[in-house]
């Protein structure tokens, strides 16, 4: 039934004529009319090229993150120790800072110690969500 061994046929050739076929075929007819009928229905949000807005595609890059960080459950409960273990530490250095007007500057320091071990801990994760990135471009594609 499906012995194409003895056929030799150029690639280029056979993608022409896959399309060609196609085409001409009821199925093309089918999905054109109902393309159509979506435009009609749909109007506006089916002209915008199927691209998602950037606050979806950051959603999903960020869903698809934590599923596979959700996976890995070492990884996971390595940065939730790392995060307890910084706040920890800094709520012990900061303890006694005192109510005066000169304890802000101590303060926002301290804020800013805890923000910066944040973003070298969440870089971390760089590598990974850059692999996530790419592979939702190549699916746009």
């Amino acid at each position: 039934q499906g012995d194409f061994s003895s056929v030799s046929m150029d690639t280029a050739v056979a993608i022409r004529t896959l399309e060609a076929t196609y085409k001409s075929s009821a199925e093309a007819a089918s999905v054109e009319s109902m393309i159509a009928k979506l435009i009609e229905k749909e109007g506006p949000y089916l002209k915008s090229k199927g691209r998602a807005r950037d606050a979806a595609r950051i959603g999903i890059l960020t869903w698809r993150s934590l599923l596979i960080m959700s996976r890995d459950w070492k990884y996971f409960w390595s940065r939730l120790v790392l995060y307890m273990l910084l706040a920890l530490s800094i709520g012990t250095i900061f303890i006694d800072i005192g109510h005066s007007l000169s304890s802000v500057v101590v303060r926002i320091s301290a804020m800013f110690v805890f923000v910066s071990f944040l973003i070298l801990l969440s870089v971390c994760g760089v590598p990974a969500h850059i692999d996530e990135i790419k592979v939702g471009f190549s699916f746009s594609l």
